[in-house]
């Protein structure tokens, strides 16, 4: 009896340990927002707008559609934003997403 409650105990220890503690890498969901500019043929995270040298030919799209075409990162706050970033499951689980933007 104390055998199985040991190993359950533990169980459940490693994957607290597991859920709270071990990062992993999270990509930008496909659905993430961001603004291309045509003029330029650059793609602009939203964070980065206000520092971004946009023109007026601009477009909402999001990262999905971005494979289809061959645009630039307009600046490295750009490039930043939109790389892998490390996360715990905890946070994952509760919906906190660094690219909702």
């Amino acid at each position: 009896m104390f055998k199985y409650i040991r190993i359950a105990s533990i169980i459940l220890i490693v994957g607290m340990a597991v859920f709270f503690y071990v990062p992993f890498n999270l990509s930008p969901p496909d659905s993430t927002r961001v603004i291309l500019d045509h003029d330029k043929k650059t793609y602009i995270a939203p964070p980065c707008f206000n520092q971004a040298d946009a023109t007026n030919f601009l477009e909402e799209t999001t990262v999905a559609k971005l494979d289809e075409l061959d645009y630039e990162a307009n600046s490295s706050c750009t490039e930043e934003a939109l790389t892998e970033k490390k996360t715990t499951l905890f946070h994952r689980v509760t919906g906190k997403s660094e690219f909702e933007w």
